[in-house]
């Protein structure tokens, strides 16, 4: 009797399939990767969007608290829109929205207006405000239509008209 060895054979079917295995691992790797970069780029667009609005309404914050006591805030209408007035003194803080921007000037009172004089503070499209019965509020515009709202107890006791 013959004795017969076996012997590996090697069939195409086999290293075809190994290949097609270690493909589709390769493709969900880079979809996998790809989706978490867009992930993350989306995450970083809102982290970016909520601390610029963050600082913005805690810069206008500071402000007025700065210059909360009575006749300290008034609010008028220019031609440029919406100017909030911060007294201090014989000094006086102007914010306003201008050429895309929320800009702030330090002047006397009783000095004449002009936006252009302003420093540049942060990006929006317009500012607009009440001030009522000790309530301040603040409308910021920025970009693409998305508003922010500060609305603020003044704790003075007496609001300018």
């Amino acid at each position: 009797m013959e004795s017969k060895r076996w012997t590996p054979r090697r069939h195409a079917v086999g290293g075809l399939f190994v290949f097609l295995l270690l493909a589709v691992f390769a493709v969900m790797c880079l979809v996998t990767v790809l989706l978490s970069v867009q992930g993350y780029l989306g995450i970083e667009e809102d982290v970016n969007r909520s601390a610029s609005q963050r600082v913005l309404t805690g810069y206008l914050r500071g402000k007025v608290r700065a210059s909360d006591w009575s006749g300290g805030v008034t609010l008028r209408e220019e031609d440029t829109g919406t100017v909030l007035c911060l007294r201090q003194g014989e000094w006086e803080t102007r914010v306003y929205a201008a050429g895309g921007a929320l800009r702030e000037q330090l002047c006397e009172v009783g000095e004449e207006f002009d936006p252009e004089l302003g420093e540049r503070i942060a990006e929006v499209d317009g500012m607009t405000g009440t001030l009522s019965d000790r309530c301040l509020t603040l409308t910021l515009t920025r970009d693409a239509g998305e508003t922010v709202t500060l609305t603020l107890a003044l704790r003075s006791g007496e609001v300018s008209p």
